[in-house]
């Protein structure tokens, strides 16, 4: 006769895995990218166009603001991504500061160990990092063989944006050449 069941199987999936990192800190708030709006609106828009051409490709999310925190683990379900790309905000951590080297750090432990996919880190940031660990964190990214991308927004010149005690205005701008030297230390290192 005819009988109804599911089975699990497992499956092996080859090809790319990507981690997202999103510097949701608060000078991410800064409204100095094109058509007025903030660096988080923009890196929004951003990724939202590169969903749309990352079909059959993995995805996990880490969010980086004075810690580097595991939102969304490996997955297809790209509605769950755009979900959480809805929701970026400062107000999601309350760790104080920007560290996105502990965001690199998180999104390398998001790999599973031993995957047949090749993973990827890619790093949404105005580089306004307020403590040091981003060097280290690319050391550690090149020891796995995890290529790490940074995707700059904002301006290089200074802006002013409101600090997460809402009452100090603190400047900020994006940090190119700082990145461009972690980068090339992290390079000639290796």
């Amino acid at each position: 006769g005819i009988s109804w069941g599911t089975r699990i199987i497992p499956v092996q999936k080859n090809g790319d895995a990507v981690c997202f990192v999103y510097d949701i800190s608060y000078s991410m708030n800064a409204k100095d990218c094109p058509d007025g709006l903030s660096r988080l609106d923009a890196v929004k828009n951003y990724t939202y166009n590169l969903l749309s051409k990352m079909n059959g490709i993995s995805i996990s999310v880490v969010l980086a603001k004075g810690d580097g925190v595991l939102a969304i683990p490996l997955t297809d379900d790209f509605a769950a991504i755009e979900l959480m790309i809805d929701s970026l905000s400062p107000l999601l951590m309350t760790s104080a500061g920007s560290s996105i080297g502990k965001g690199v750090l998180a999104a390398i432990n998001s790999f599973p160990q031993n995957t047949p996919q090749a993973p990827h880190i890619w790093v949404f940031t105005d580089c306004d990092e307020t403590d040091t660990s981003l060097l280290s964190s690319f050391e550690s990214a090149t020891r796995f063989g995890y290529p790490v991308t940074i995707v700059g927004f904002g301006k290089k010149s200074e802006t002013l944006v409101l600090a997460g005690d809402g009452k100090t205005n603190v400047k900020t701008a994006l940090r190119e050449d700082k990145i461009k030297e972690i980068i090339n230390e992290t390079n000639s290192k290796n």
